[in-house]
């Protein structure tokens, strides 16, 4: 994400990608590529016991239906890092089995995806309440879909010259020519989940104290078990509460890890990553929805960079002076840098860009706090899908009305102005990747989106690009080469399996 790494005395993957070093020798074993083929056999176990189980019929069709979704899951994860992968079906090898050692074209995986998604959303509800809520569910099948639909559109994969260089097969990594049809195919796939009517954008402005607080629902959509139950008005506008962002969720368990893994030093916290970017801090829109140093109605102030804000902004990044929970201080001020007004509580042991990451901590803990609370967040989001709906089809229509639309519900949400009309494609583009980049920030997308955008935008934003504090320092420069759009198959999954060491990534 956009956000800088914590040095450690150890290796670390993020480390080696920010530095250009990330090669197949060095990326760690405990990767993508073993957890999802770990997990991906796992499902194949269950499916070949399953039927000789004491299990009902009838779950027994919805354990088969979620398996098989979480399934396609994992290979979704498969080609976002690394392009087209060996697809082993129903097969559980043994030792001494023959196994599938060969990759699959990038079209067959999507392939794969999409159909396995299409089959499992016949035998699961639209979506889950209560207790069940986060499992797979069709709208979980749609959402996946729409996202495989959106990546296999974009430039990466969509007829790009990437890997021409190298002689490598380009059916491996994507599609050898361009096909507008794809885009078409991505706008249909976010309809399918739209036009559903089960999932909305949570839009109050009350937070759980009662008070007036534009924005307040894009904070407890992180916090779905606490705030779940809190609806609008006597004709329950929202139902299912906060859950009715939620396509798809993981609940890691309760407690205070991800404010402890996170959060300041002084908050208990040991920093592990997630120092935003300046670039990204300064992107927040003033109130009036114009960026920074442009708004006539909204003066920005360095010492206070939350005030007249996108509320987004004070829900995504921890600045110098912002209030936290520390103990039993709910208003415990973190310092992070050398900056206007700061003092050196936190230097050293802080920020080196300035900022850490506070989305999805929880305003009521803390690390060095005894309280605890659900660690469970989403994995797809209603939000996503509005995105996804606007970027492609803005790619086949143009930048109109309908794109206003979806956009506007996530402006509506923190009490913003609508998105300017009359934008041409390429202006409406960049404005919604500015979206994305805001609305899903540290949510794990924005290496992806690097990625699949053009080469141009690759170049802009990933090659040797200074990362600077607020004042003004240059702390980092990001190493990366065009070779890491995609990534490294492990060596240790080539020494298993040598008929990949010919078919390993452009680059590597």
């Amino acid at each position: 994400d956009e956000a800088a790494y914590k040095v450690v005395s150890s290796v670390t993957n993020d480390v080696m990608f920010a530095t250009g070093t990330i090669n197949p020798l060095n990326v760690l074993e405990d990767g993508v590529w073993k957890k999802a083929y770990t997990n991906i056999r796992r499902v194949n176990v269950f499916m070949k016991y399953v039927d000789g189980s004491p299990l009902t019929e009838a779950i027994k069709i919805r354990y088969k239906a979620e398996a098989r979704f979480l399934r396609a899951w994992y290979y979704a994860m498969l080609l976002r890092h690394y392009g087209g992968v060996p697809l082993i079906g129903d097969n559980v090898y043994d030792v001494d089995d023959k196994m599938k050692t060969s990759r699959d074209t990038y079209a067959d995986c999507v392939k794969y995806i999409v159909e396995e998604c299409e089959l499992a959303a016949k035998d699961l509800p639209d979506v889950f309440s209560g207790p069940e809520n986060g499992r797979a569910t069709a709208g979980a099948c749609k959402g996946l879909v729409s996202r495989i639909r959106l990546y296999e559109a974009s430039a990466l994969f969509n007829g790009s010259d990437f890997g021409n260089s190298a002689n490598f097969p380009k059916e491996l990594i994507g599609y050898s020519e361009y096909n507008k049809e794809r885009w078409k195919a991505a706008v249909e796939a976010a309809l399918d989940v739209i036009r559903m009517n089960r999932f909305s954008i949570y839009t109050r402005h009350v937070n759980n104290d009662g008070a007036e607080e534009p924005g307040w629902g894009f904070y407890a959509i992180f916090h779905n078990n606490d705030f779940y139950k809190i609806t609008d008005g006597a004709d329950g506008t929202y139902a299912n509460g906060t859950y009715c962002e939620m396509l798809f969720e993981t609940r890691p368990g309760g407690g205070n890890t991800r404010e402890a893994l996170f959060g300041p030093p002084t908050c208990g916290g040991n920093g592990n990553g997630g120092y935003i970017y300046h670039d990204l801090v300064e992107l927040f829109p003033m109130k009036d929805g114009k960026s920074v140093g442009k708004s006539e109605k909204y003066a920005y102030d360095p010492l206070n960079p939350a005030e007249g804000r996108d509320p987004r902004f004070a829900n995504t990044v921890v600045w110098n002076g912002t209030k936290m929970k520390s103990a039993g201080d709910n208003n415990h001020i973190v310092y992070t840098y050398r900056g206007p007004g700061a003092t050196t509580d936190a230097i050293y042991a802080g920020t080196p860009t300035g900022y850490y990451i506070r989305k999805m901590s929880h305003r009521g803990l803390a690390g060095n706090w005894f309280v605890g609370t659900s660690q469970a967040f989403d994995l797809i989001r209603y939000a996503e899908i509005l995105l996804i709906y606007a970027e492609a089809h803005t790619q086949t229509t143009g930048y109109d009305a309908a794109t206003e639309a979806a956009l506007n519900q996530l402006r509506d949400r923190c009490g913003m102005p609508d998105v300017p009309s009359g934008l041409s494609k390429e202006e409406g583009l960049k404005l919604i990747q500015n979206e994305r980049r805001i609305e899903l920030a540290g949510e794990g997308f924005r290496g992806d989106d690097m990625t699949r955008y053009s080469d141009d935008y690759w170049k802009e934003h990933m090659n040797n690009v200074p990362i600077m504090t607020p004042d003004g320092d240059t702390e980092l420069t990001m190493k990366w080469s065009s070779r890491m759009r995609l990534k490294p198959i492990p060596q240790t999954a080539i020494d298993l399996n040598p008929l990949l060491a010919g078919d390993q990534n452009p680059g590597y």
